[in-house]
């Protein structure tokens, strides 16, 4: 069981934040955009060329996406590792404006 109070971090930590524009994996080549209206955003390897639009919530430390991108809906167990986030098993680094 998590507290509200962790509930919370996990999804501020989601968001995203000023000077980024999202999360990316190395497990595979999508982003992840969590906005604070529930949309999500899912961008393709070629870029914006391919480019779904989800949802998504938390719960505890759950996060429930709608990823059309796989025609399914996950839900994940989140951890927040340093900078990083693990949605799963798939570690995200957040993606940094240059």
């Amino acid at each position: 069981m998590v507290s509200k109070e962790e509930e919370k971090k996990i999804r501020n930590f989601l968001y995203t934040a000023q000077g980024t524009f999202g999360w990316k994996t190395k497990s595979d080549n999508i982003m992840l955009d969590f906005f604070r209206d529930g949309r999500l955003h899912i961008e393709g390897p070629d870029g914006e060329m391919t480019l779904w639009s989800g949802k998504w919530s938390v719960s505890g430390d759950q996060v429930t996406m709608v990823r059309p991108d796989l025609k399914k809906t996950l839900k994940v167990t989140a951890k927040i590792e340093g900078k990083n986030i693990r949605l799963g098993d798939k570690l995200y680094t957040r993606i940094l404006y240059y």
